[in-house]
């Protein structure tokens, strides 16, 4: 497995839920938080772009402002002084503001099981799942490109896989003691996964292959989400959330739409190796600084690799450093093509033109982008790139 640069801070997050904790709630909650500095420089140490000044956010970002005003209280503050729901909804936060980016802020156990288990009181039970509803209409699209538009307008991204992990969390909370709330939920996790299968459907209509392997990357992610949080609560099977919902994109025949399960078989026929945790691009720490240089779904990245080697936001070394932690994914991961389109990209943006790239690279790196197979995937002309991956899906789904 490729290793990736670690650093104090993530070092100190990752060793979190090992050790003893230090703060336990009031009102009878004793689950093990990251405390409250700690999760909050993981969030200044991926997104520090949050907490400018030029960053103005809207009233569909209120997971955004939350976290400024998170970041303006004292450091010195402790999970003991919050309560469950407000620590909940500072851990949602920071989930969702950080998904997207480079290196993650590590609370999906806590939001999506520790949190709910008793003895947690019937108050902020039902006020961390009337967050978790509302959290369904938050914009997510300042802190992710892993955006899908379809043909009529309307986003998807793995935000609401996101969502559904901690629907799912809230229901199997709720399913005894706030069974209204419970049902509420199940209706809004059922109408997504019927929205997101509609998406697909649309792609389908238009004959887009591009568009439909995107979808298909994010359905995939998103009912593994679901799936994964049904398993972790061990949901029964007579339960009426796992009776209509679980392992929808896995059947072909089965009771909800044929395309959750088109889209699961196209993700893992083409697109899954792709899309992994990119682990070689948590080491030039220069990516963190913009929203603008969040990854877009891969391998469609060129666009992408163009805006990083054209902004003035980073400096021909920096843009070098890129480059290289680019290559070394190439060698790493020789099975995937989307890091060689960046470069294709990158090639076409830098001031000075690819010489100028590779002057700014080690020379072991600039060799290796200039020649062999990696040089093949970085001179394929886009329109016969992008050509093939749109007759690939509309083959493999026999829509030609």
């Amino acid at each position: 497995m490729e290793k990736s640069p670690v650093t104090p801070v993530e070092e100190q997050a990752l060793n979190v839920g090992t050790a003893p904790a230090a703060d336990e709630f009031p009102n009878g909650f004793r689950g093990r938080g990251i405390p409250f500095r700690i999760l909050m420089e993981q969030v200044r140490n991926t997104a520090p772009f949050l907490f400018t000044d030029e960053a103005a956010f809207t009233e569909k970002e209120p997971h955004l402002t939350g976290l400024r005003e998170w970041g303006q209280k004292p450091t010195t503050l402790t999970n003991a002084e919050m309560t469950q729901a407000e620590y909940f909804r500072l851990c949602l936060q920071c989930h969702h503001a950080t998904v997207a980016t480079f290196v993650p802020t590590d609370v999906d156990v806590h939001i999506r099981f520790k949190m709910w288990q008793p003895p947690i009181t019937g108050e902020s039970r039902r006020e961390m799942a009337e967050l978790v509803i509302q959290s369904l209409g938050w914009d997510f699209t300042r802190v992710s490109t892993r955006v899908v538009v379809a043909p009529s307008g309307e986003l998807m991204s793995g935000h609401q896989g996101e969502w559904f992990s901690t629907a799912v969390a809230a229901y199997a909370s709720c399913m005894k003691w706030e069974e209204e709330l419970a049902h509420r939920l199940s209706d809004l996790i059922m109408a997504e996964i019927h929205r997101e299968a509609r998406v697909f459907e649309e792609f389908k209509a238009k004959k887009d292959g591009l568009g439909l392997h995107q979808t298909a990357t994010v359905i995939a992610h998103n009912l593994g989400d679901l799936d994964r949080v049904i398993d972790q609560w061990e949901l029964p099977d007579d339960d009426p959330l796992k009776k209509l919902a679980y392992k929808a994109g896995h059947e072909e025949k089965g009771p909800l739409p044929r395309e959750l399960w088109e889209a699961g078989e196209l993700n893992k026929a083409h697109m899954a190796l792709e899309n992994h945790r990119h682990f070689a691009l948590r080491r030039p720490r220069c990516l963190r600084r913009s929203e603008k240089f969040l990854l877009p779904i891969a391998p469609f990245l060129q666009d992408w690799g163009r805006y990083i080697a054209s902004t003035p936001l980073l400096t021909s070394a920096e843009k070098g450093g890129v480059a290289e932690s680019l290559v070394d994914g190439c060698v790493r991961l020789p099975l995937i093509v989307g890091y060689a389109r960046a470069l294709a990209g990158m090639e076409e943006g830098m001031p000075g033109g690819a010489a100028a790239l590779w002057n700014e690279m080690p020379a072991r790196n600039a060799k290796g982008l200039q020649t062999g197979k990696i040089r093949q995937a970085v001179t394929m002309p886009r329109e016969r790139f992008e050509a093939s991956w749109n007759r690939t899906a509309l083959k493999f789904l026999k829509l030609i």
